[in-house]
């Protein structure tokens, strides 16, 4: 191949620029199967780029955009038994837009939705990109573009808490497991939580001052990932704030008594309720 290329720049009007230029580009598509059979189907994607770019007047640049689809395709089931399912559907979504035969094309499909639902019950690092990826979508009102997302219908639906990412003025709190989506194709529920503070009552004291009683109210939303529908909302209190004393001392002219707060467990109580 490098003799091929030395003629081609060094002599490029000689009688035997034709036979190298086609030795060259032919050079590069046997290399390229080498490649392939090696599993290195980057580099074997390489070679063939280089056949359809460089030498596109060869004869073997038809052969190699014949070949081109099918190596993607294998480049992609190997990528996916290693469990990189994002590139993997990459590339086999590079051999469905690649105009190539029907059959080629049925397999790519297949490849496709096998890998879409490997990656749909993936708790590693590509399953998470896609999660995480999908819980800001889902909690800022928009649906998740990924196909994995919420793909596991026949298993329980599990949540993720938009604190973090969604609208501001929310409230953290710790979810049990049990409630938490794993992995993209059991994660179907958003939970929203915003707390809030209300006066049930004021007492009066000497001297203008006075003493507020306080009750905390979470309101909390459940959505569905899919559509962004609204599941279920309710709103919990917190303990009832005890009657005023007698006696208060004050630093300024306000202030307050705050009743228990709201349990964190009634709440998940209810999800779980709303989930099953």
């Amino acid at each position: 191949m490098e003799e091929y290329e030395y003629l081609m720049l060094t002599y490029p009007e000689a009688d035997e620029y034709e036979s190298a230029y086609e030795g060259a580009a032919q050079a590069y598509a046997d290399w390229s199967v080498q490649l392939t059979e090696q599993d290195d189907y980057e580099q074997a994607v390489l070679r063939l780029l280089a056949v359809i770019d460089t030498y596109s007047n060869s004869t073997a640049a038809a052969d190699a955009t014949q070949m081109l689809p099918q190596v993607y395709l294998d480049w992609g089931k190997k990528l996916s038994s290693q469990n990189h399912f994002l590139l993997a559907m990459e590339k086999v979504e590079v051999t469905r837009t690649l105009g190539v035969s029907s059959v080629l094309l049925e397999d790519a499909d297949e490849e496709f939705q096998k890998t879409v639902l490997l990656l749909a019950r993936d708790e590693g690092e590509d399953g998470q990109i896609v999660l995480s990826e999908a819980l800001v979508q889902a909690c800022n009102g928009k649906t998740p573009n990924h196909p994995s997302v919420g793909l596991l219908i026949d298993e329980p639906g599990k949540s993720m808490n938009c604190y973090k990412v969604g609208p501001a003025g929310g409230t953290w709190w710790s979810m049990p497991s049990e409630l938490l989506a794993t992995t993209p194709g059991n994660f179907r529920y958003t939970v929203f939580r915003k707390g809030d503070i209300r006066v049930v009552g004021s007492c009066p004291y000497t001297g203008g001052a006075t003493l507020e009683r306080l009750q905390e109210v979470e309101e909390v939303v459940i959505n569905l990932v899919a559509t962004g529908v609204q599941v279920a909302k309710k709103a919990f209190y917190g303990g009832y704030p005890s009657a005023c004393p007698r006696v208060f001392f004050f630093q300024y002219s306000t202030a307050s008594i705050m009743g228990d707060q709201v349990s964190n467990s009634t709440i998940n109580e209810w999800i779980a309720q709303v989930l099953k």
